[in-house]
């Protein structure tokens, strides 16, 4: 990921131009900085969810960025001009970015338990409360596989998810491509062995753990 500072504001205007084209509502720069927005919030997205199809990847990038594209127009009077404008921009794309990820999240641990035999009405308390023991009981043997079966370098790639794919590809020693790559095996190694275990990967992603 492109470091702050080193961002070239959309259509060459700098800060104060662009700030200034932005309340004015000028489509022109408007539509360059959601393109900018667009591309880096979908490279945040990406490995985060990696369970998800490239084309509902997208559509949630573009759903953030038009999200965060509001936001700024609403706060635009209280940019100070400490820092880049863009910068300030990346900022709270990645604030809106970060809610929808959680309040995804949260809407799918929270979701009725398919309705079957064992779990009764999908509102039952109970039926509740065996799902977070199973899925507490998934997370435990994710845990012991990564710890037992995986490499070091795969367990830093899993567990340092959260971190910029550049910054740790670059401790790593290695591009941010192949970082991707290992990931990928990585996971594939984990959902093997827990379809082996009887959990599917369509009810690992319903529940949000892979």
């Amino acid at each position: 990921m492109t470091e702050t500072a080193n961002i070239s504001p959309p259509t060459g205007l700098d800060d104060q131009e662009m700030w200034q084209r932005l309340l004015d509502r000028d489509g022109a720069v408007w539509a360059a900085l959601q393109q900018q927005l667009i591309d880096w919030v979908y490279t945040y997205l990406r490995p985060r969810l990696y369970w998800m199809a490239e084309e509902q990847v997208q559509e949630c990038a573009r759903e953030c960025t038009q999200a965060a594209c509001e936001r700024i127009l609403r706060g635009l009077h209280l940019y100070r001009g400490e820092g880049s404008l863009l910068g300030w921009c990346r900022v709270v794309s990645l604030r809106v970015t970060i809610d929808w990820i959680r309040r995804d999240r949260r809407d799918r641990l929270a979701a009725p338990a398919p309705l079957t035999e064992e779990s009764g009405q999908p509102d039952d308390p109970t039926a509740r409360i065996e799902q977070a023991l199973e899925i507490e009981k998934i997370q435990a043997l994710i845990d012991a596989f990564v710890e037992t079966n995986l490499s070091q370098r795969e367990q830093m790639v899993l567990r340092e998810a959260e971190t910029d794919a550049g910054v740790l590809a670059a401790r790593l020693g290695i591009t941010a491509n192949n970082l991707y790559q290992i990931r990928h095996r990585a996971l594939g190694k984990v959902r093997r062995h827990l379809e082996s275990q009887g959990y599917t990967r369509q009810r690992l992603a319903e529940w949000g753990l892979l």
